[in-house]
């Protein structure tokens, strides 16, 4: 097996021969045979094999930043976008985001004949969420709010010939991938405590080679195909988070980037200090954590007491036992700084 990772300004094109193509705000395939496609947008998505092209579109006016519809719906603003790039609105499904084209990022899997080709943009720092948590609107009539910045946007590009089922679950181990992705990264849910699976806005676009001559049957986790779907997933995801928000390992190995799942400010620390030392100055407290922010055994154990927090919010380990284990911390012999984080995330616990 093959991966090759690259980003998407360079114009690199699918090894499936379909033209990639950099129009206006907007990403574009154009496929050159026929195609079954498996598409989340509301316009023309579903399952179908009349579409021709597919596009990725960021929205997001560059003088304001806001999102705003010119139709009345969502769907008839896709649509509109299609016929702006020049498409046949009839046989084009789209998908739109807040995310710069330029920040996309392409990988590509392949095993013997097989390519799996994922197109990835994303941000999620805004509207991450964690699957189960609090709605954000609730529609009635067709009325809901349709956009929020940050978005995980993926085309999913085969060599290989799927039939309906078996290409609707590749959607499923590519939302898995996705899901797993965001949650290597440790990105925080921001309607819960929660490590998000994705944001509350994503897309995926499928296309199976209609044309080919490999047909495959099986596209879970378990199966070769499963495996490209989720290695080419999981790379352009954290690739093209990484290139339109700086998301990485690096960025998150900072104790106050952990301590944002739970919304724990330095203010809030500050203040826990004053409370258990007495008066400390504000401005040499902040000098102090930011020399503390990047230690090493400082973020190992803020990430081992914060995975306790989890654990007790999914029921696997009760609340005393997650206290006990705090003391046990705390009779580390610790910097006092370290200390008040951990009260910090003790009184999470009451």
């Amino acid at each position: 097996m093959c991966i090759q990772l690259g980003g998407i300004n360079v114009l690199q094109q699918p090894p499936t021969g379909d033209a990639l193509i950099q129009k206006k705000k907007s990403i574009v395939i154009e496929f050159c045979g026929p195609r079954r496609v498996l598409s989340t947008s509301p316009y023309n998505g579903g399952c179908r094999e009349d579409i021709t092209a597919v596009y990725n579109f960021d929205c997001k006016d560059e003088e304001t930043g806001y999102s705003d519809l010119r139709t009345d719906t969502y769907e008839g603003e896709l649509r509109l976008t299609a016929c702006d790039l020049g498409l046949d609105p009839e046989s084009t499904t789209g998908l739109s985001t807040a995310a710069q084209m330029h920040n996309a990022a392409m990988a590509t899997a392949c095993f013997e004949n097989v390519s799996v080709t994922t197109i990835a943009t994303g941000g999620i720092n805004v509207n991450a969420v964690r699957a189960g948590d609090p709605a954000s609107y609730c529609e009635r009539n067709g009325e809901f709010i349709v956009f929020q910045p940050g978005t995980i946007n993926m085309i999913l590009l085969f060599s290989c010939k799927l039939s309906p089922g078996i290409l609707t679950r590749a959607l499923v181990t590519a939302t898995e991938a996705k899901a797993a992705a965001v949650g290597e990264l440790m990105v925080p849910s921001r309607y819960s405590h929660g490590i998000a699976t994705g944001s509350g806005t994503d897309g995926v676009i499928l296309s199976a080679d209609l044309s080919a001559n490999i047909e495959l049957t099986d596209a879970g986790t378990h199966a070769k195909l499963g495996e490209l779907i989720a290695q080419s997933v999981k790379k352009a995801v954290k690739e093209a988070l990484f290139h339109q928000t700086g998301m990485c390992s690096a960025y998150q190995h900072s104790v106050m980037q952990r301590l944002e799942q739970f919304e724990i400010s330095d203010e809030q620390l500050w203040r826990a200090c004053c409370k258990r030392r007495g008066s400390i100055d504000r401005t040499l407290y902040r000098e102090q954590l930011h020399k503390l922010d990047r230690d090493g055994l400082a973020v190992s154990i803020i990430s081992m007491c914060l995975h306790l927090l989890d654990e007790a919010n999914w029921g696997l380990l009760s609340t005393a036992e997650v206290r006990h284990a705090f003391l046990a911390v705390r009779g580390m012999n610790l910097q006092p700084m370290l200390e008040d984080i951990l009260l910090c995330l003790e009184d999470i616990l009451r």
